[in-house]
């Protein structure tokens, strides 16, 4: 998944969503993500829809893989696009 793919699916209406800690977060995220750190999952339901379709990164993609499955068991549309190392250019 390319930047531009991203960018163009939260236009969309997608919601791009960082599972990294707050401190990973405000050190470097995509451009209009928001933060659910995966440790605060329980309070996804009043931050997401589950008629909206949710990206989900992390450092790696392991933390992300972790948030689409449990997402996704709950009837959320996530999919994993993976590490934010691969999406520098995507930074804000």
């Amino acid at each position: 998944m390319t930047c531009q793919t991203i960018q163009d699916l939260a236009n969309q209406g997608a919601k791009i969503v960082d599972v990294r800690t707050e401190g990973e977060f405000a050190a470097g995220n995509i451009a209009n993500s928001i933060n659910i750190p995966l440790s605060a999952f329980e309070t996804v339901d009043t931050q997401l829809s589950k008629d909206i379709p949710v990206l989900l990164y992390c450092r790696s993609g392991s933390r992300s893989e972790m948030a689409k499955n449990y997402l996704n068991a709950n009837g959320y549309n996530a999919t994993n696009i993976g590490g934010i190392n691969q999406f520098i250019g995507c930074l804000s």
